[in-house]
C-alpha cells in the first residue's frame, strides 16, 4: 500500500517537472488591406505543410514560411490562379470559401473551390507539385473540374 502511494507521488512529481508546454505562435495571415475587394464574411481555411502554412480566405490564398512567417508571394493570390494558368476556363470565376489540404505522404498541396458560373457549376481541384522550394520550383500541375449536379 505504501509502495503504491510512493509510486503515485513519484509519477506525479516526474510528470509535473518532466512535462513541457508547447509554444503557440500566431501571425496575421491574409489581411483585408492586401486584397483588391475584401469581403465581410471572412471564412479562413488553412493547412500546415512541411515548410509552409497555406491559408485560403474567400477568393484569395497565400502561403507563409513556417520559420520566418514571411508570405511566399508579395500579395495574396486570386483563387482562380491555379486553374486559369493551366487553361481551365470552367474555373475562371471562383466565388470563395475554398479548401486547402496538405498531403503529407506525397508532400504536395491540394486546393479546391467551387466556381460561380451562371449556368454550369463545377468544383475545381488543383495540386501543387513542389520540386525544391514552394515559390521557385513547382507548379499547379494537375487540375480537375467536377460538375456539381
Amino acid at each position: 500500500m505504501m509502495r503504491d502511494i510512493f509510486l503515485s507521488m513519484l509519477l506525479l512529481v516526474l510528470g509535473v517537472f518532466g512535462a513541457s508546454a508547447q509554444t503557440v505562435t500566431t501571425f496575421e495571415g491574409i489581411d483585408a488591406s492586401q486584397v483588391s475587394n475584401p469581403e465581410y464574411d471572412i471564412d479562413p481555411n488553412g493547412a500546415i505543410g512541411t515548410k509552409q502554412y497555406m491559408e485560403w480566405s474567400n477568393p484569395w490564398y497565400q502561403a507563409f514560411d513556417k520559420t520566418t512567417f514571411a508570405p511566399v508571394w508579395s500579395k495574396p493570390q486570386a483563387g482562380t490562379t491555379p486553374f486559369t494558368t493551366n487553361g481551365n476556363v470552367n474555373c475562371s470565376q471562383i466565388s470563395g470559401d475554398g479548401i486547402v489540404l496538405f498531403d503529407r505522404l506525397a508532400s504536395r498541396w491540394v486546393i479546391a473551390a467551387h466556381n460561380s458560373g451562371s449556368t454550369n457549376y463545377y468544383y475545381c481541384i488543383a495540386i501543387w507539385i513542389p520540386i525544391t522550394s514552394f515559390k521557385k520550383w513547382g507548379c499547379w500541375c494537375a487540375h480537375w473540374t467536377v460538375p456539381i449536379c
